[in-house]
């Protein structure tokens, strides 16, 4: 009966740290005394050796705190190498779509952007003739037409990107083809709105041919065209054969 509460007393006074008053030098970690009673009810005292007990729970003690230091750390640690990646992440791919998109402007500035047109055989006397005051002239035929930057249906030339284009175009006329026997016609270049050139041609006596050609470095933005300035004689000549009524345009930068 004595041990048993010897051994229950004991366990108290460990989580109590109660320790021998009187204890001198190393024996006061390593020994507990604990006041006892007997079926008497007389006191009795007893000093136990805690001292493998005391290192079995330092050990666990310790070994705890280490996993419960450890796990916290680890978590943190994933959570902050999460966000590490996470950020690399989104600063990569932004700075692989900055380079990508500087990349395509640059090829799109270096890659020819420009076009040659002219008015086929068989197309321009019926176009010739149904040319009105500033109705747009229509180039039917390309030789070089990159990306399809002009337009042989609607003769608009849209510029891709912005920069400084040169153009040029030749019109020459017929004398031959009826109106007079006079072939007479005047052009103007159309560039975003705003008219930037302007030429013309005109035969003097019948049988006669008449060719003009104009040249212009401008900024365009937007589109550019050649449209007819007033009323014409004569029909446009543009023959495989003799002579070819031209629309040419190219970006310099």
């Amino acid at each position: 009966m004595i041990s048993l509460i010897a051994v229950q007393l004991c366990c108290f006074l460990l989580t109590t740290n109660a320790h021998v008053e009187d204890c001198i030098g190393q024996q006061c970690s390593e020994v507990v005394s604990i006041p006892l009673l007997d079926n008497m009810k007389a006191t009795l005292k007893a000093d136990l050796d805690v001292s493998e007990l005391n290192k079995v729970l330092h050990n666990y003690i310790q070994q705890e705190v280490i996993k419960a230091v450890k796990g916290t750390f680890d978590t943190q640690m994933e959570r902050a190498t999460e966000q590490i990646t996470d950020n690399v992440t989104r600063l990569t791919q932004s700075n692989v779509n900055a380079v990508v998109e500087k990349f395509q402007d640059c090829e799109c500035q270096k890659r020819f952007i420009g076009f040659s047109a002219y008015m086929s055989d068989g197309y321009v006397v019926a176009h010739s003739q149904s040319l009105t005051q500033r109705s747009t002239l229509i180039f039917d035929k390309t030789e070089t037409n990159t990306a399809s930057v002009y337009s042989e249906k609607t003769g608009v030339f849209t510029a891709p990107s912005s920069g400084m284009y040169a153009f040029t175009w030749t019109i020459c006329v017929d004398s031959r083809i009826k109106d007079e026997d006079i072939g007479e016609f005047g052009t103007q270049l159309i560039v975003d709105g705003q008219i930037c050139g302007a030429l013309h041609a005109d035969t003097e006596k019948s049988a006669d041919d008449e060719c003009s050609t104009g040249f212009i470095i401008k900024n365009v933005k937007n589109n550019a065209y050649l449209r007819n300035i007033y009323a014409h004689t004569g029909a446009i000549l543009s023959r495989a054969d003799r002579t070819r009524t031209t629309f040419s345009g190219w970006k310099l930068n």
